[in-house]
C-alpha cells in the first residue's frame, strides 16, 4: 500500500509540475485572442515599424524599417495578422510614412508591393527625384501644406513615394491642424480613437521633425508613437500641451499614458523631461510600459545613456523599459482581465519584471508568463494582481474544467490507494 501511496504522489507531482507552463500559454492566448487592439512592435534592426490590429478589424502600419528588412516586415503581417476567417490579410486601412529617412521607410516599397492600401499619411516633405503628386493634389489635405516644406532627394524616399501613389486609394499629407484629416476614429461599437498632435510647424531643417506626435487610445488605455520627433517637435507639441485648448486639453495633470514608444530610437535628441513630464504626469509613470526600437550594438549608441538615466530618474520602472535590440519583437494588446481593462505586454516582456503595488489609481503587475518573457501591464483602478485562486477565475471556462477534472482524478488515485476495497474470501460449496 505504501508504494501505491508514493506512486500515486509522484503522479500527482508530475501533473502539478506540468500545470505552471500550460496554464501559463493558456492565460497568454487568451489575452492575445480576446482581439480588442494589439499593436506589434516589429524588431527591423536600426529602424522603426510597427503595426496595429483595431478592435473594428481594420489595421494600421507604421513605417518599415531599412530596405533590407521589406521581407521582415510582410513576413511578419503574414505570420501573425489574420483576418476573421484565420488567413493572412492582403489589404492595410491604414499605413503612416512617419517621415523620409531610410530606416523609417526603405522597406516600404518592398511591403507595399504585397499588400492593397486604404489611406496612406505622408509627411510635409517633397520627394524631389520625381513630379511629387503632393504639389497639385485635389483636396487641401492631398497637398503640401505651410508657406515651407521639407525636401528630400533620395532612392528611398523616391520608392515609397512612387509606390504609396500606386496602390493606395488615397495619400494624406499630415497636418494636426487640418480637422478633416488629423483624426482616424472607430466605425463600429468598439470606439477608439488615434489622433495626430505634431509636427505643428510646415518647415523643419532636421527631417526627424516631421514626424507625427501620435496617440492611439482605447478603452482609456493610450499609446504614445512619435516616429523620430526631436526635441523641437517635442517642445512645441508641450507649448500647444500646456495651453491646454482644444484636442490639447487631455493633457491635464492627471494625463498618463499605458505605452510610450520612445522618439528616434531613444536617442539624447528626443523624450525630452518636459515632453515626458507631459506624457506621464504623476505617480503613475512607474506603471507605464516603455518601448524602444533600435538595432542590437549599432553605432549610434541608442538608446543612450542619459535618456535610461533620465527614465530612471524621472520615477520609470527599468524592468518596463523594453527594447527591440535586446528582446526582439515587442507586442502589447489592451484586454479586458476581470472587467478592467489593461495594457499587457504579451511577448517582449523583460524577465525581471514584477508585480508593483497599486497607487494613486494606477496598477501594474506582471502575469504569470509568455512569448519572450513574463508580460508587463499597466492598468487602472483599483484592482489587486491577486493569489491562485483569483487567477484560477480568470483563466477560461475549458481551462477550468480541465483543472478540476485533473484534481478529482488525482484525488480518486489517492483515495484508492490509502484505502483499498478488502476481497471477500469465498467458502467453498
Amino acid at each position: 500500500m505504501k508504494n501505491k501511496v508514493l506512486a500515486s504522489l509522484f503522479i500527482f507531482l508530475l501533473i502539478f509540475a506540468a500545470l505552471p507552463p500550460f496554464l501559463t500559454s493558456a492565460e497568454a492566448d487568451d489575452v492575445i485572442a480576446i482581439g480588442d487592439l494589439t499593436v506589434h512592435f516589429i524588431d527591423v534592426g536600426q529602424g522603426d515599424s510597427c503595426f496595429v490590429e483595431l478592435p473594428d478589424g481594420r489595421n494600421m502600419l507604421v513605417d518599415a524599417g531599412t530596405s533590407a528588412y521589406g521581407k521582415t516586415v510582410e513576413s511578419y503581417i503574414n505570420d501573425n495578422i489574420k483576418d476573421e476567417d484565420g488567413n493572412s490579410i492582403t489589404f492595410i486601412d491604414f499605413v503612416i510614412f512617419t517621415h523620409s529617412d531610410a530606416d523609417h521607410i526603405g522597406g516600404m516599397n518592398y511591403v507595399l508591393s504585397k499588400f492593397d492600401v486604404g489611406t496612406l499619411y505622408r509627411s510635409n516633405e517633397e520627394c524631389l527625384r520625381c513630379a511629387d503628386p503632393a504639389k497639385s493634389g485635389v483636396n487641401e489635405r492631398n497637398r503640401f501644406w505651410g508657406e515651407r516644406h521639407g525636401e528630400k532627394n533620395t532612392k528611398a524616399f523616391h520608392e515609397a513615394i512612387e509606390r504609396a501613389y500606386a496602390v493606395a486609394d488615397e495619400v494624406i499629407v499630415l497636418n494636426p491642424e487640418d480637422e478633416t484629416q488629423n483624426k482616424i476614429e472607430s466605425v463600429g461599437e468598439k470606439y477608439y480613437s488615434i489622433n495626430f498632435y505634431s509636427p505643428l510647424g510646415s518647415f523643419y531643417t532636421d527631417l526627424n521633425n516631421y514626424s507625427p506626435i501620435m496617440i492611439i487610445e482605447y478603452r482609456g488605455r493610450r499609446i504614445v508613437l512619435s516616429g523620430d520627433a526631436e526635441k523641437q517637435n517635442e517642445s512645441e507639441f508641450v507649448e500647444r500641451a500646456k495651453a491646454g485648448e482644444g484636442k490639447y486639453s487631455i493633457f491635464g495633470s492627471g494625463f498618463c499614458a499605458d505605452v510610450i514608444k520612445l522618439g528616434h530610437h531613444g536617442s539624447r535628441t528626443s523624450s525630452s523631461e518636459d515632453y515626458l513630464n507631459i506624457m506621464a504626469a504623476g505617480s503613475g509613470r512607474k506603471n507605464v510600459l516603455v518601448v524602444i526600437s533600435c538595432g542590437q550594438g549599432n553605432s549610434y549608441g541608442h538608446p543612450h545613456e542619459e535618456v535610461l538615466l533620465r527614465l530612471k530618474n524621472m520615477g520609470f520602472d527599468q524592468n518596463r523599459i523594453l527594447r527591440t535590440d535586446l528582446v526582439g519583437d515587442i507586442v502589447i494588446t489592451i484586454a479586458e482581465q476581470n472587467g478592467v481593462f489593461k495594457a499587457l505586454c504579451v511577448k517582449g516582456g523583460n524577465v525581471n519584471t514584477g508585480s508593483s503595488e497599486s497607487t494613486s489609481g494606477s496598477e501594474s503587475t506582471s502575469g504569470s508568463g509568455s512569448t519572450g518573457g513574463n508580460p508587463s501591464e499597466s492598468t487602472s483602478g483599483s484592482e489587486s494582481s491577486g493569489g491562485i485562486w483569483d487567477k484560477f477565475n480568470g483563466l477560461p471556462l475549458a481551462y477550468k474544467i480541465i483543472i478540476v477534472a485533473v484534481v478529482v482524478i488525482v484525488i480518486v488515485i489517492l483515495v484508492a490507494a490509502l484505502f483499498p476495497k478488502k476481497r471477500r474470501k469465498r467458502g467453498k460449496r
